[in-house]
C-alpha cells in the first residue's frame, strides 16, 4: 500500500486559490529527485487539494526548531 500526503487550501479566496492551482500544474510538471512529485490536484466539495508523494522525516519547520543556532553550510547543502 503507498502512502500519500494531502495538501489542502483552507483560505477560500479566488486569488489564493489561483495561485494554489497554478502552484500545483507547475510542480506536477516537475520530476527531479529532490522535488516531491505531485499525483493528482483538483478540487472537491469547493476545497482545493493537492495529492503528494509522502517523504517520511521531518518538516522544515521542525529541522530548524531542533537544529538551532542554523549553520549557513548546512542550508545550503538542504536548498543547494
Amino acid at each position: 500500500d503507498k502512502v500519500y500526503a494531502l495538501k489542502l487550501l483552507h483560505e477560500i479566496k479566488e486569488e489564493s486559490v489561483l495561485r494554489f492551482q497554478q502552484e500545483a500544474k507547475a510542480a506536477s510538471l516537475l520530476q527531479h529527485q529532490n522535488i516531491i512529485g505531485i499525483v493528482d490536484f483538483g478540487v472537491f466539495n469547493g476545497l482545493p487539494y493537492m495529492v503528494m508523494n509522502c517523504v517520511e522525516g521531518q518538516t522544515l519547520s521542525q529541522y530548524a526548531r531542533n537544529n538551532r543556532p542554523l549553520d549557513p553550510r548546512n542550508c545550503a547543502r538542504l536548498f543547494g
